[in-house]
């Protein structure tokens, strides 16, 4: 599965119980947000899940002039925005699961992908470095509490 392109923080978790819906919770936060960083790796178009916050991040931010910056993880830009390699054959395997019931999403997240590739942002390889770069986004663009959320999520790359 892809990388989530939703970040829920420490804070966000006590609110959130076991076993309740976490999609309701995410939507909220997405709206809510002045900033998305979308961390986009090599199996992010075989969930429908972050295709839904893709799309919902994009349409939110296209809207209200907030701030989109995507971290290509591991795949090249072009491949994202064009829907090739494991992109096209990821969206052609959830069209094939999924049927014609899901062509308007398929559109949308396929809009969503281009316009996100299109977007000034980070390209990390395998090759190292990746921490460093992480830390460098993290200061620029974070307060000091969206800081501590991340290093959460900057430790696990």
């Amino acid at each position: 599965m892809g990388m989530r392109s939703s970040f829920v923080g420490e804070e966000d978790n006590e609110n959130l119980h076991k076993g309740e819906e976490i999609r309701p919770f995410l939507l909220k936060a997405i709206k809510g947000s002045r900033i998305a960083i979308i961390f986009l790796s090599k199996k992010y178009a075989s969930s429908t899940f972050c295709l839904d916050d893709l799309a919902e991040i994009v349409e939110c931010f296209k809207e209200g002039g907030r701030l989109v910056y995507p971290v290509f993880y591991h795949v090249d830009p072009s491949v994202v925005r064009h829907q090739k390699g494991t992109y096209g054959k990821d969206l052609a395997r959830l069209k094939e699961r999924l049927g014609d019931s899901i062509d308007d999403k398929l559109q949308k997240w396929k809009e969503a992908l281009s316009q996100v590739a299109d977007l000034t942002g980070w390209h990390l390889q395998p090759r190292g470095g990746n921490i460093a770069l992480f830390s460098k986004v993290k200061g620029k663009y974070c307060t000091k509490n969206e800081s501590k959320d991340l290093d959460a999520l900057g430790s696990k790359i």
